[in-house]
């Protein structure tokens, strides 16, 4: 199995094709299969995936019907089906500097989004996508706009109305030079909706100046908003260097030698920057974020970088859908989970536990409904172990007494 923190990873999920019946394990004269066809069974792992069936389990029965399609012994856990669990969504809130300074930057953001979110949904992640920042028409005559318009995919394709939900929301704000993490918390309650409670948060901030709101400020007010955010990464592409001075300095005593990369030595050493962001580099420097320097600009290999951060750190949703069981009916006090460290290794029982409430140290599973359970869920420490699997798998079991923790 792939690292989870590179791919999906693959569980399996066995099920028994014959009905449960008191007791656990129903006898092989006892099991009835309504029809032999009915060995194909389907269900997901919440990303619509489908189970194929493979017969032949450690129970060694048989899955051939008689002539007149009578009786057919399958001992518990004979069947199995293959499902891949997903990755957690992935929510990424980007505010760009509309200062009169930023046109290039501005463009390179429009050209780059689309490319970062088809990363991540090439890797299974479901990227939603907040912009905070004035609109632009997106057109020939937009040579000077310091604003964002976001072509398809991801974005409508209507400029200046391009927002595309759910997967993009434009905030329509204009960003100063100095206000970007600002306009962050001011404008929560424009975007919280596109927000997802399980989502990892990544943050991008582009700019040429410098943070009127201190990095600490900044991180307060996010743990202070209704839902909060606490557990974030911040990219940030901002200038390296200052620039007017520097670049003033170095038109007049030969800007082809000037040492200052913010300095474009193609129009006289016009400054690219107005300030360091040093916030913002404090920012990604706490949260282990991206760093790109907008004076080299070149943004196509820090979004690369971003989206492999974000597919690097996605972790697997430790929770998943409950396969069909044989003949449609799940029986919640006859279903268990084992777990397989690596490969030929002997299974380990996950013990069921009430609830959520009732995990300890110790791990477990349980049900999302007791009495109408359509998904199975890991505890945290059982979860831990699954995700620092690379051979691992899960498998469900059908018709046997639900094994609790013992005594």
């Amino acid at each position: 199995m792939k690292s989870p923190a590179r791919s999906a990873i693959s569980f399996t999920l066995v099920s028994l094709l014959s009905l449960a019946l008191a007791g656990g394990c129903a006898s092989s004269d006892d099991a009835e299969l309504a029809d032999p066809g009915d060995n194909t069974s389907s269900g997901s792992d919440g990303g619509g995936g489908s189970f194929t069936p493979a017969t032949g389990g450690a129970g060694g029965g048989s899955d051939t019907a008689g002539a007149g399609g009578g009786e057919v012994p399958f001992p518990c856990g004979d069947a199995s089906s293959v499902a891949n669990l997903e990755k957690l969504p992935a929510d990424l809130i980007i505010a760009v500097d509309n200062s009169t300074s930023m046109a290039l930057e501005s463009a390179q953001v429009k050209s780059y989004v689309n490319t970062l979110v088809g990363a991540l949904t090439a890797s299974n992640i479901d990227a939603h996508v907040v912009i905070i920042s004035k609109g632009s028409n997106n057109t020939i005559f937009d040579l000077l706009e310091t604003g964002v318009c976001l072509p398809q995919p991801l974005g409508s394709g209507s400029c200046p109305e391009d927002e595309n939900l759910p997967a993009y929301r434009h905030v329509f704000e204009e960003v100063a030079s100095t206000d970007a993490l600002d306009k962050i918390i001011s404008t929560y309650d424009q975007w919280k909706g596109s927000l997802r409670p399980d989502a990892t948060k990544t943050f991008l901030v582009v700019s040429d100046d410098e943070s009127d709101t201190s990095a600490q400020d900044f991180t307060n007010a996010l743990a202070q908003l209704d839902p909060p955010i606490t557990d974030f990464k911040f990219n940030a592409i901002v200038a390296s260097q200052e620039g007017p001075l520097s670049c003033g300095i170095c038109a007049v005593t030969g800007c082809q030698n000037c040492a200052n990369p913010c300095c474009d030595k193609g129009l006289a050493c016009f400054p690219v920057s107005q300030k360091v962001g040093q916030t913002y580099l404090d920012l990604q420097t706490q949260t282990s974020g991206i760093y790109g320097d907008l004076c080299s600009q070149s943004f196509a290999p820090v979004f690369s970088d971003m989206a492999t951060a974000v597919i690097e750190h996605t972790p697997i949703a430790c929770h998943f859908d409950i396969p069909t069981p044989p003949q449609g009916v799940i029986v919640p006090d006859e279903t268990n989970v084992d777990f397989i460290p690596t490969q030929n290794s002997t299974p380990q029982a996950v013990y069921n536990v009430p609830s959520e409430y009732d995990c300890t140290i110790n791990g477990g599973w349980y049900f999302d409904n007791g009495y109408n359970p359509t998904e199975i869920f890991l505890c945290p420490s059982t979860c831990t172990l699954v995700q620092e699997s690379t051979a691992g798998e899960v498998h469900v079991k059908f018709g046997c007494a639900t094994e609790t923790a013992p005594n």
